[in-house]
């Protein structure tokens, strides 16, 4: 349920990425962190309130950017679904890729 909280929709789309390969260009000073729940954490814009990368505690040098919030075109397909212990009993899924029970950590990009 934590992603849909977050998200506020049934799922959100994220993709992993190391941290030394994300770079903001602009909005840093306004970007804030919290941890919303134990060893998690989530980054987030001040002013419009999108979220913009979570990354776990365990392994902090790779992010969970937000795509909904790039700029620029981004060609990957999904890879699979993770938390589905949690899914929306609301919205199935029904793709046919791989569904994990929890955090999965899909290859770098």
């Amino acid at each position: 349920m934590s992603c849909r909280k977050a998200s506020g929709s049934s799922h959100a789309a994220n993709a992993p990425i190391e941290r030394t390969n994300f770079r903001l260009v602009c909005g840093a000073d306004v970007l804030r962190e919290f941890e919303s729940s134990s060893g998690m954490f989530r980054a987030f814009c001040t002013n419009c309130g999108s979220p913009i990368y979570a990354y776990r505690a365990e392994k902090p040098d790779y992010l969970g950017i937000r795509l909904g919030t790039l700029d620029t075109p981004f060609d990957k397909q999904p890879m699979g679904h993770k938390y589905v212990a949690e899914q929306a009993p609301w919205a199935p899924i029904r793709d046919g890729l791989p569904k994990f029970p929890g955090h999965a950590l899909f290859q770098k990009l």
